[in-house]
């Protein structure tokens, strides 16, 4: 006779979108955020979709995502339970269908093909109206986030992290959930959207800080009209760009205009050099040494100091310091709202290239797309 398997119930954090996988294949975790086409929803299981645990009762999948660039910081971003193991295999039904496509045949284009596609089932998706985080450690070290804080527990670098019951984490994050989320339906996805290659997708740069540095600059020379508008913190009506320099003594670029200079740092996906991130400090002093001499161009200019990030890095500065961060997307929203008369294809291309850092998660926004293209020429292919 089989003894009676007692269950424990856990809680598992699903890290999505990271690892190098994603590098030249869609990411499976995309079924995460939408319904299929029956109004189903899926789970599938960072990082490789296989679950064979019998010895536990999975309650919830919290899918996170880290905002920055700390693991001591995850973003819910929704919360399965009612949870049923999918059998993956594809003569049993369902097999879910995403824009009309098996998802085996989406995800057959991928590189490196995974057996498994889909996890669970979800009979229910929950998801809180406002953002919703996790942090690790002490709760009067814990940032002023509408979350839930678990202490005593390191997080591990693994893509799943199981919390069990009788875990006092276990208990927080349970309560979280089913205080803060309410239940939801996924939306469909949208194969109506966007997902052209942008010139910076094309030729592979899409990541490289030194390319975009160039293209700000190119396009500071060309339109240095958008600039002085965009900064908006200009006093007189008659600054004017008068040079552009890159890798003037390190410093990514350095826009001298006749009554300021701007000093522009800026970062992809790394962070700041130097000890304790002392690098704008570093740009600090030899700006200053500079303004104070008679014979330099930049004698007697005000500085503007600006660190400029991608929506998806989160860079702190230091409260009450000289520098201000400016985004990707202040800088995409400005261009795409000009009137059409003042932009050209150079212009436009620009701006395409801008548009996947405007996204707070670069590599979600980037599996979005692919998933859709995938849907689109399996289409184009029957």
């Amino acid at each position: 006779m089989e003894k009676n398997i007692i269950k424990k119930n856990v809680i598992i954090l699903n890290h999505m979108f990271t690892g190098n996988y994603l590098q030249d294949n869609i990411g499976h975790e995309i079924i995460n955020l939408f319904s299929d086409d029956n109004g189903d929803q899926y789970i599938y299981l960072c990082k490789d979709g296989v679950f064979n645990r019998a010895d536990i009762n999975v309650e919830y999948v919290v899918q996170v995502r880290r905002p920055d660039k700390t693991t001591r910081t995850l973003e819910i971003i929704n919360v399965a339970s009612d949870i049923q193991v999918c059998s993956n295999k594809e003569d049993e039904k369902p097999i879910p269908v995403y824009g009309g496509e098996s998802i085996y045949n989406i995800f057959k284009h991928n590189n490196k093909q995974q057996e498994v596609c889909a996890t669970f089932k979800a009979g229910t998706m929950l998801k809180s109206d406002d953002p919703l985080y996790i942090w690790y450690g002490n709760q009067s070290a814990a940032p002023s986030l509408n979350g839930t804080v678990l202490t005593n527990y390191n997080p591990s670098q693994q893509l799943r992290e199981y919390i069990y019951e009788g875990d006092p984490n276990y208990d927080n994050l349970k309560k979280l959930i089913e205080e803060e989320c309410a239940s939801t339906t996924l939306p469909r996805v949208d194969l109506n959207c966007d997902t052209s290659a942008s010139p910076a997708e094309v030729y592979g740069v899409e990541g490289r800080e030194l390319s975009y540095s160039d293209a700000f600059k190119y396009f500071i020379k060309g339109f240095p009209e958008f600039f002085i508008q965009f900064c908006n913190c200009l006093k007189g009506k008659n600054e004017q760009v008068i040079q552009v320099y890159r890798e003037w003594r390190n410093i990514d670029l350095l826009v001298e205009c006749n009554k300021h200079i701007f000093v522009v740092e800026n970062k992809i996906f790394s962070d700041l050099n130097g000890e304790n991130g002392d690098q704008l400090s570093k740009y600090e002093k030899i700006i200053e040494e500079e303004i104070k001499k008679s014979e330099s161009r930049f004698y007697q200019k005000n500085p503007i100091y600006i660190l400029l990030l991608p929506d998806h890095n989160n860079i702190p500065l230091k409260p009450g310091g000289k520098w201000r961060t400016i985004r990707y997307s202040d800088v995409y929203n400005y261009l795409k709202n000009l009137p059409k008369s003042q932009k050209d294809n150079e212009l436009e291309d620009f701006i395409k290239s801008l548009e996947p850092h405007t996204h707070k998660d670069y590599n979600q926004s980037v599996m979005l797309k692919r998933f859709v293209r995938s849907i689109q020429k399996t289409e184009s292919s029957h």
